[in-house]
């Protein structure tokens, strides 16, 4: 397979998981009792994140701060799960 079918497949295959996942998460949501109908946000990217709880009325640092410490958040993390396996 040619590295851009390949990128092509990686990015098809991406999206058919999300929408697995969004599914199933939303069917768990419905057979609860506390949140039935309550809608689930897939949510992929730290711009995505933000623009979300900004629309809710958030009270959030401009996006570049956000997103920098986002990354800075993630990479604590991975790097703690690195040290516990």
């Amino acid at each position: 397979m040619s590295p851009e079918r390949a990128k092509v497949f990686e990015r098809r295959y991406k999206r058919l998981l999300a929408a697995n996942y969004l599914a199933q998460r939303q069917t768990a949501v419905d057979e609860s009792q506390t949140y039935s109908g309550t809608p689930v946000v897939l949510i992929e990217t730290p711009e995505e994140l933000y623009s979300f709880l900004s629309s809710r009325g958030y009270a959030l640092p401009e996006q570049k701060q956000f997103i920098q410490e986002f990354n800075e958040t993630k990479k604590k993390v991975k790097e703690e799960n690195k040290k516990k396996a």
